[in-house]
């Protein structure tokens, strides 16, 4: 695992990507024209369950992570564990943020959906990129 002489910078980095990926894929998330494989799967099934994004995505790559740590433990780092159990719930707090400060109408018309997913999905190709 790649937990020695933790680079802080790096670490600093890796966390403020994995914020702003909550951010973007939050808006990508409301504006009901999709994300992500990973991201729709993992909407989907906390839909499902009614559960929150957060709390499903913890769960899953929990499991996930066991199979990670028997055969690429050394693939482990700061980054894997901050991107598997932070960017659903930061998705859940700025979706909790955007329903208390946007109109519940403001993600209906076409023309704003299209205005906040080329953006959005701008950034999280961006944040994608800093996060690796």
């Amino acid at each position: 695992m790649k937990f020695r002489n933790v680079d802080k910078r790096r670490l600093v980095l890796v966390i403020c990507a994995v914020i702003m990926m909550g951010l973007a894929l939050s808006f990508l998330n409301r504006t009901n024209l999709g994300t992500d494989p990973c991201t729709m799967f993992n909407l989907g099934m906390s839909r499902h369950l009614g559960i929150s994004l957060g709390t499903w995505q913890a769960l899953f790559n929990s499991f996930l992570f066991i199979f990670v740590f028997i055969f690429a433990k050394e693939q482990i780092g700061w980054g894997t564990l901050a991107n598997m159990f932070l960017v659903g719930y930061f998705v859940d707090f700025f979706t909790w943020i955007w329903n208390r400060v946007l109109p519940a109408d403001f993600f209906t018309t076409l023309p704003v959906r299209i205005a906040v997913l080329i953006p959005s999905v701008a950034l999280f190709i961006l944040t994608a990129a800093l996060y690796m």
